[in-house]
């Protein structure tokens, strides 16, 4: 699921629980990156939610390891460049 303006907090947390799991997915990785993205642009300076108390400083940990991950792993978002090598016949 794509995140958008009219997502809410509670589509956001659902969009990371479904993507917990994202260690040998690049997909998984980039949904649960914009899930913690938005949760963190929407952030009060604490938040509870049904319940669940969370630290903003923990995503911050997961995002960077996100993004560690997807420079890695994740060939999609890379240039690429080739080289070809030719020589003239003679």
């Amino acid at each position: 699921m794509a995140l958008t303006s009219a997502s809410t907090l509670t589509d956001a947390f659902n969009q990371y629980k479904d993507n917990l799991s994202w260690e040998g997915s690049t997909t998984s990785a980039r949904a649960a990156l914009e899930a913690i993205r938005f949760i963190l642009m929407s952030r009060p300076s604490a938040q509870e939610l049904d319940g669940h108390k969370y630290s903003y400083e923990s995503l911050l940990e997961e995002k960077k390891a996100l993004e560690d991950y997807l420079k890695t792993y994740d060939t999609t978002n890379r240039p690429r460049s080739t080289f070809v090598r030719g020589r003239m016949l003679t």
